[in-house]
């Protein structure tokens, strides 16, 4: 070996020892930062706390200043008086959207009785129209005569309309 390689490796190991040693340094700086850290979390926690606490306190003061005033004593009333108000607006509010969903529901259900009942006096129709069909027809002299209502012909009242047949 040469002593330029001699050298070499002395820098080498000189550059590795550092490197280690400031990697050693870096990680204490960390701890030491997480353990400040943690010291001025603890303090900002007891601060606010403290905080927190002076408030409370300010306002139990405050409200058993007001409780002895008779006007604090005037609003307080006006205000649930108030409050009692918009609680029962909001109930017949909601009792109103119930009642109107409910006379919807009512109209959406007599429609489609309706519709139903049309369509079986429909059908009734229907099948008396292939009755006389089957029967051969109507005569002329049948179509001459007037027109009676179904109820008129229908001895069981099956049939509650106003339509008419032929007879």
């Amino acid at each position: 070996m040469t002593a330029d390689e001699i050298m070499v490796r002395v820098k080498a190991k000189e550059e590795a020892k550092m490197a280690k040693f400031v990697q050693e340094k870096a990680r204490q700086a960390e701890k030491v930062c997480k353990g400040e850290d943690k010291i001025v979390q603890r303090y900002l926690t007891a601060e606010r706390k403290k905080a927190q606490a002076q408030q409370k306190a300010d306002r139990q003061r405050a409200l058993q200043q007001q409780k002895v005033d008779p006007e604090y004593q005037l609003q307080q009333r006006k205000a649930k008086r108030e409050a009692a108000l918009e609680q029962r607006k909001a109930e017949r509010k909601m009792i109103s959207r119930e009642l109107k969903q409910m006379r919807q529901e009512e109209d959406a259900t007599r429609a489609l009785l309706r519709r139903r009942q049309r369509e079986v006096e429909a059908a009734a129709r229907k099948q008396m129209s292939m009755e006389d069909i089957s029967r051969g027809g109507l005569t002329l002299k049948a179509r001459g005569r007037r027109r009676r209502p179904l109820q008129a012909l229908d001895q069981n009242n099956l049939f509650q309309s106003d339509t008419v047949a032929i007879v």
